[in-house]
């Protein structure tokens, strides 16, 4: 019973975390949005896992004779929508977003629901069968989950296509039903001497779970969100923080010894604190911001959920325990990936949950500690002191805050700390600090405008002394534009640059597409009788390029911005209607796939007439893209040539021109014959890697180490790249 049990609430666990980056993957080229499905499909699951927690609950309150029927028909109801289908597109005009759930719920919601149902049940006929305490399966649970969310990454999606992926995930479906079937059937027999009903939990315990539950969910959410956005845009980085949150689960639930608690709340106060630093603007090196995060949040969540395990009730309420918890952890998910992008146009969520978390270092059995230390006298003077120390600092420094606020900061941390065995005076101080962040008083650099939409953050920086504007998202650099020089375009569209040269070489009447709007800096390279369709994803960067910026508006060509997923609305686009297309999506680190497989890329041909090229931007700290457009050059037939351009110091320090490496694909040599005698050269000696929309995988790229080639920012962003060597002019390549 017990290995049987252990296989089965190990496998559910593992298919129902591989299933996930499965299904969000085959909906990408059909809906877009990049980031935005793998965050909706997140909230979604935590809506089904909840729903899963609320039927086992239901059904265990059955007789035990009809607990196996009911549940094997759950069981076998997947088998409707398995193999999983093609996923339908929304229609023309419609928002794919909103439309996204809906298809979700009809691809997957079944097999994912049965599995969710899995790990309560099994624990409960478990404990009933054995008359043994099941809370080890809990965290076998979670093993299984770890395995699946690393493993599809790591091992399947580098080697199996989806088509594959869904055929084995079908299979190992089956063998779990029937490894669970066995475990329900011989539960079904006879069972040791229950023990009497324990009563149902107190409303206060049942309130301190979902408390608990929410909080560790929400430090998951932002800590991901804030490390993909502001410390480092490498794609796969969004599994490491899921990781660290299942392992604190696994941590927290097995039956070993617990580690002291006193020692867990020391190191969480210290990650605590160098985290709201961080967010002050103290730190910039990415290393030690994704130390700081990934510190956090395992002391955090070890914390909070070693005292959910040390809350648990007796097993015959476990049901009941999961149920919460999941609800708990549905807020949480529900407050940080669609509540706070409404509310805020920073991630404000990232230091708000720093300060519940160090409220909840003083929570060890419930608010009691808290309330009496507020009644303590001192409390108050201490937190008055606190603010005043906040407040002078934002007068005698200047506001909006200088680089030197960490310090007083920094005291009203330490405060707390020195006070240790005054449990809330830390969380008040961690309280404030944060929300003097997101006040908006804190700030390293001027900034004009910040915005946030479901894709993420757009920030308006202005450099007085410098005399730029720049249109930031995330740490990736959009566009920028000189306030008062004559500087045409910069960045990574200089004129003699890959992107701006071949925005001015293309035909005095071409009709261009680019993908990527940006501040809207490659319309400065465009001429009078020119036609540029921009397709920009999110409507918050048409807005702040048009207030913000004059590219649009100077311009000379007739422009037009379509907002939507751009293979989606390219797509709805007559057929041969470019003379060229300029694809710019891709010098943030974060890899939309979609837009650069075989068939995004035949698509864009169809789009063009018959002499068209098409030109990607791949600058990019980590991956080399080369390979991918290489692969497709050589399977389609197509002519493909590269640039890597370094500006010369003059260009670098007066007209900010930053490195960047262009790819130009045509169906012709002659096409391409300017960008030839201009210095771009064949793709020679770059190994291909195939991409398609049924198999495409990063971990090769990421596998082959850092590209030689390195951007060189002038910048103050917060994550700065070192100085590259010059370029070798007879192979192209960066020393």
């Amino acid at each position: 019973m017990r290995f049987l049990s252990v296989l089965s609430v190990f496998f559910s666990a593992l298919l129902a975390f591989s299933v996930e980056p499965l299904i969000a993957k085959r909906l990408l080229p059909a809906f877009g949005g990049g980031s935005a499905i793998w965050v909706t499909c997140l909230v979604t699951f935590q809506g089904l896992l909840l729903l899963g927690y609320l039927y086992a609950d239901l059904l265990l309150r059955l007789p035990r004779k009809i607990q196996l029927p009911v549940h094997a028909l759950v069981l076998l109801l997947p088998v409707l929508v398995l193999p999983f289908g093609p996923p339908r597109p929304p229609p023309g005009g419609a928002e794919p977003m909103s439309l996204l759930v809906l298809e979700l719920l009809r691809s997957v919601a079944l097999p994912f629901f049965a599995l969710s149902t899995n790990s309560t049940l099994v624990q409960h006929w478990y404990a009933k069968k054995v008359g043994a305490e099941p809370w080890f399966l809990y965290a076998t649970s979670n093993l299984g989950s770890l395995v699946g969310l690393l493993g599809y990454p790591l091992v399947i999606e580098p080697f199996f296509g989806l088509r594959a992926q869904s055929t084995n995930w079908v299979f190992g479906y089956i063998g779990f039903a029937i490894v669970t079937g066995v475990v329900a059937y011989v539960a079904a027999g006879a069972t040791t001497a229950a023990p009497p009903q324990s009563p149902p939990p107190p409303t206060r315990q049942v309130v301190r779970w979902v408390v608990r539950s929410a909080i560790g969910s929400i430090l998951l959410c932002s800590i991901s969100f804030w490390v993909t956005l502001d410390v480092a845009s490498l794609p796969l980085l969004w599994v490491v923080p899921l990781a660290i949150y299942l392992a604190t689960f696994i941590l927290a639930f097995s039956s070993r010894a617990p580690f002291p608690r006193r020692y867990l709340v020391i190191f969480a106060m210290l990650f605590i604190t160098l985290g709201l630093e961080s967010t002050l603007g103290s730190v910039h090196e990415a290393s030690l911001l994704l130390l700081t995060a990934f510190g956090a949040l395992f002391t955090g969540a070890w914390l909070v959920h070693g005292d959910l395990a040390r809350d648990r009730p007796s097993g015959d309420r476990l049901s009941a325990y999961y149920l919460w918890i999941a609800f708990g952890g549905l807020v949480g998910g529900v407050a940080g990936n669609v509540v706070a992008p409404q509310v805020f146009n920073t991630v404000a969520e990232y230091p708000l949950a720093l300060g519940l978390l160090a409220f909840a270092l003083a929570a060890e059995k419930d608010l009691g500690q808290i309330v009496t230390t507020l009644r303590w006298r001192p409390t108050w003077a201490i937190t008055a002191g606190m603010v005043a120390i906040l407040v002078a600092a934002g007068f005698m420094l200047g506001t909006p805050f200088a680089s030197r606020v960490p310090v007083p900061a920094a005291a009203v941390l330490v405060t707390g700390v020195v006070l240790f065995n005054r449990p809330g005076i830390f969380g008040i101080g961690a309280s404030l600090t944060a929300l003097f962040i997101v006040s908006g008083w804190v700030r390293t650099t001027e900034v004009l405008e910040a915005d946030r939409s479901f894709f993420g953050t757009v920030t308006i920086q202005e450099r007085e002394k410098e005399g730029v504007r720049i249109m930031q998202h995330g740490t990736t650099v959009h566009g920028l534009e000189f306030i008062k020089s004559e500087v045409l375009a910069a960045s990574y569209y200089h004129k003699d640059g890959p992107m701006g040269w071949s925005m001015s070489t293309f035909a005095p009447d071409a009709h261009v597409g680019v993908i990527g709007l940006g501040a809207g800096t490659l319309a400065a390279h465009s001429k009078a009788t020119q036609k540029v369709d921009f397709f920009e994803i999110d409507p918050v960067v048409e807005e702040l390029a048009r207030k913000w910026f004059t590219y649009l508006r100077n311009t000379p060509a007739e422009t037009r911005v379509i907002i939507g997923d751009a293979r989606l609305e390219l797509e709805r686009e007559p057929d041969g209607s470019y003379d060229a297309l300029v694809i710019d999506a891709f010098s943030s680190d974060s890899i939309p796939v979609h837009l650069l497989t075989r068939e995004s890329l035949e698509m864009y041909f169809r789009k063009l007439r018959p002499n068209g090229v098409v030109v990607f931007h791949v600058s990019n700290r980590f991956f080399d893209l080369r390979r991918v457009l290489k692969s497709h050059a050589d399977t389609l037939g197509l002519e493909a040539l590269y640039l890597t351009w370094l500006p010369t110091d003059e260009q670098f320090d007066k007209e900010y021109a930053l490195s960047t490496r262009g790819v130009i694909v045509a169906k012709h040599a002659a096409a391409v014959a300017a960008w030839r005698t201009r210095g771009w050269l064949p793709l020679d000696g770059i190994e291909p890697l195939e991409w398609t929309d049924d198999r495409s995988s990063l971990v090769p790229l990421l596998l082959n180490g850092r590209v030689s080639y390195v951007e060189r920012t002038p910048i103050n962003t917060p994550v700065e790249s070192p100085t590259p060597a010059p370029m070798t002019s007879s192979t192209g390549s960066v020393r």
